[in-house]
């Protein structure tokens, strides 16, 4: 237990982020009882859903969750952070003491990292360097241009040695900010968490609803649906279930189940967990690019072994669909990263969904016209 965040974390997270007045955190909102809306595809409706509710990310600053965990992760009262040790970051300590010491850093990302990551930088006054897949979207490119970030690009399995070369020449000048497996990055995604809980007290206090539980515990499955890439956000989101204090009457209504979501073709994580420790792919063969790192998080995984039930699988064809479904159905505009989980639930992919109450994170929406044309056009 000792290398993964503490409640104390969590707690002075939701505190830095509602502090803060650099960047605008939202809190997004949620979309409730969306298996009620009219012409939802039958086997949705066949899986026989107590509810689904959307909690739409795609709404926050720069347009997906990574705000939260960039915002946190930089600013300068989580250095030191009682109960965070970012073990492969020990090099680095001596330069994390201040923001006025932090003038240059250095980052790996396929897209939404890349954005809120220079975004940020921006706002705090930093000099950003990023090395992103030589196959992303020019549109992801000029975004992180745009927010004064320098720009190189690589194919997608060397980054990490790319980044590490940069540092190298850079005499150890500039700091790495980890784009997913950065224990900071967790405690600014486990806001999302808490969001969540309040949004649903507060729903569940204005609507009366038949509240019969199936579980011999005598409470009602709530299945939390969270995609992973490096495993960054659901480290954060599942942390925060697995470790909140309070909310009594809640605790006692649910039994909460976080589930994962990762593309059939950039499965690090199903096989980390297999295997007993974090897995680099040899090739990645998936569109989704923002759930495609080379490798899962170390730090991730330990989070995902003690707070997950399950990750399961997803095919390419099935998060086009769920894209396809989210925006006829719900109107929501969902990137292949934020579809995944819908995609997961919407091909019975998860196990003892029956009456139970689900909550589907839609990560982001940074897609550009032309891919999304394209999904819809197809699906």
């Amino acid at each position: 237990m000792s290398n993964l965040i503490t409640i104390q974390d969590i707690l002075h997270a939701q505190y830095v982020l509602k502090e803060q007045k650099n960047v605008e955190i939202r809190k997004t909102p949620m979309l409730f009882d969306t298996h009620n809306f009219v012409g939802i595809p039958k086997k949705l409706a066949e899986l026989n859903l107590s509810s689904l509710h959307f909690k739409l990310e795609n709404m926050q600053t720069m347009g997906c969750y990574k705000t939260r965990g960039v915002v946190y992760m930089m600013n300068k009262e989580s250095y030191p952070m009682d109960g965070i040790n970012n073990d492969d970051d020990d090099d680095n300590n001596e330069n994390e003491s201040s923001n006025e010491e932090r003038k240059r850093m250095v980052s790996m990302s396929a897209g939404n990292f890349a954005r809120a990551f220079s975004y940020v930088t921006q706002k705090q006054g930093v000099d950003c360097y990023l090395f992103m897949p030589e196959n992303v979207p020019v549109e992801r490119i000029n975004i992180a241009k745009q927010f004064g970030a320098e720009v190189f690009l690589r194919p997608r399995l060397e980054l990490q040695n790319a980044v590490n070369d940069f540092i190298k020449q850079e005499n150890n000048t500039v700091e790495y900010a980890h784009p997913f497996d950065d224990k900071r990055l967790f405690a600014g995604y486990s806001t999302i968490g808490q969001e969540i809980v309040d949004q649903l007290i507060g729903y569940n206090n204005n609507n009366e609803k038949d509240n019969n539980n199936d579980n011999e515990n005598g409470k009602k499955d709530l299945i939390v649906i969270v995609e992973i890439g490096g495993g960054g956000l659901i480290s954060g989101v599942s942390s925060f279930f697995g470790l909140f204090e309070g909310y009594d009457e809640f605790k006692e209504k649910y039994n909460i189940r976080v589930v994962g979501v990762e593309p059939e073709g950039a499965n690090s994580m199903f096989l980390s967990l297999q295997e007993g420790h974090a897995v680099h792919l040899d090739k990645i063969t998936t569109f989704v690019n923002g759930l495609a790192p080379p490798f899962a998080g170390e730090n991730a995984l330990q989070h995902v072994r003690e707070f997950v039930e399950e990750v399961v699988l997803v095919t390419d064809e099935e998060v086009k669909e769920s894209m396809s479904v989210l925006f006829h159905n719900y109107k929501i505009v969902a990137e292949s990263a934020g579809a995944a989980g819908f995609a997961a639930l919407l091909n019975n992919k998860i196990k003892n969904v029956e009456n139970s109450e689900v909550v589907c994170l839609i990560s982001g929406g940074n897609i550009d016209i032309q891919e999304f044309s394209s999904v819809l056009l197809n699906n």
